[in-house]
């Protein structure tokens, strides 16, 4: 009976490699060894996904964090360890240099203690505000620069200045 259920339930690219099992067992040693190597090889991608993470333009900090733990998720969902420290430091590793000041601060309070992905969370929630707010700054300043007339060379046809035109005279 439960030969039958295995054969029925795997893909049809799998059921010639089970179709002649005499046993249960003998199906499930056959799917076990199948499997763990995509298993194995799963483990080493989501670990690499980990420890390559960066945070991608445009993206906030909480979605950023996310992704972080869903790959937590997985690797522990396949029987890896993967502390709550390996993911904090990935993530801290991630960021880029606009956050340098308060990875460096994480970092140091790290040493003293275990730091948690929610501490981790608000202390860069709040760099982020200030990340955001400086280049909301900057855009505002460069458009206020750019917004400025070039001053034209030609002579005003009424006056005979130079600097504008006969629109504005």
């Amino acid at each position: 009976m439960q030969l039958g259920h295995l054969q029925l339930n795997v893909s049809d690219s799998i059921l010639p490699r089970v179709e002649f099992c005499k046993t249960a067992r003998e199906a499930w040693a056959i799917l076990e060894g199948l499997y763990r190597a995509n298993t194995l090889s799963r483990k080493r991608h989501l670990r690499a996904s980990l420890h390559s993470l960066k945070l991608e333009q445009g993206e906030v900090i909480n979605v950023f964090m996310s992704r972080a733990i869903l790959i937590q998720n997985e690797l522990r969902y396949l029987g890896e360890v993967c502390t709550d420290d390996e993911v904090v430091l990935a993530f801290l590793e991630g960021l880029p240099a606009e956050y340098s000041s308060a990875v460096d601060s994480l970092m140091v309070s790290a040493l003293r203690s275990s730091i948690t992905l929610a501490e981790a969370s608000v202390v860069l929630q709040e760099m982020e505000m200030r990340v955001k707010a400086r280049q909301f700054t900057e855009s505002v300043s460069v458009n206020r620069v750019s917004v400025r007339w070039p001053k034209s060379k030609k002579a005003c046809v009424f006056c005979g200045k130079n600097g504008h035109d006969e629109e504005s005279c």
